[in-house]
């Protein structure tokens, strides 16, 4: 070593400063990469908790009352087929006779507005003609609104327990005859009914309208 001149030692020590510049500088971009990395991997996670966030929304929505999609009707008077009938949320009233068989002969149907929505836990009543009728999916007693007469093709059975002489039994043979005939004509019908006599008639007349 002691033959190498001056030139020579300053040669092989900038090679050395040259080596330890570019070996410096391989550090640092080693360095910056991880901490890149390190700050993508804490963005990933700070997003977690909005995107478990979401299906919270979702089910609180899900958690709202629904519509009901199915209605309960009683159909009665002037139909083929009274009765009680499951029918979808929305129907008219024309569907709902029309579910019942619909209408029978001397059905009066320009007393009912066929178009209207059918209401859930409603009774629709198409009378005969010259028959008193209750409004359309009313669902409302026989009686009128005033305590007058009970419609015989309309009154529930409470009504008709409430007039005098007619008890609970009674009550609903006066129902089971009124589906089975698409209800009363007249009153005189009455005396169809097994348990009504001539006498028990009379007293009713002034009490109860077809």
């Amino acid at each position: 070593m002691g033959n190498w001149d001056r030139g020579t030692v300053l040669i092989w020590g900038a090679c050395a400063l040259l080596v330890l510049g570019l070996g410096g500088r391989w550090l640092l971009a080693q360095g910056g990469d991880a901490g890149s990395g390190g700050r993508s991997s804490s963005g990933n996670a700070s997003t977690s908790p909005r995107s478990a966030g979401s299906p919270g929304s979702v089910s609180a929505g899900a958690g709202e009352e629904q519509a009901p999609t199915v209605i309960v009707v009683h159909v009665v008077g002037a139909v083929r087929h009274p009765g009680v009938f499951r029918l979808r949320a929305g129907v008219r009233v024309y569907e709902a006779v029309r579910a019942a068989g619909g209408s029978t002969r001397g059905a009066d149907e320009s007393a009912v507005d066929l178009a209207a929505k059918a209401l859930d836990g409603s009774q629709i009543l198409i009378p005969l003609k010259g028959q008193p009728s209750t409004p359309a999916a009313s669902g409302g007693s026989g009686a009128g609104a005033s305590g007058g007469p009970v419609s015989l093709s309309s009154a529930k059975a409470e009504d008709l327990d409430a007039l005098d002489g007619i008890g609970p039994a009674l009550a609903a043979r006066i129902i089971e005859w009124r589906q089975a005939h698409g209800g009363f004509k007249s009153v005189g019908d009455l005396d169809q009914v097994s348990g009504i006599g001539p006498a028990k008639l009379a007293a009713l007349r002034s009490h109860v309208v077809p």
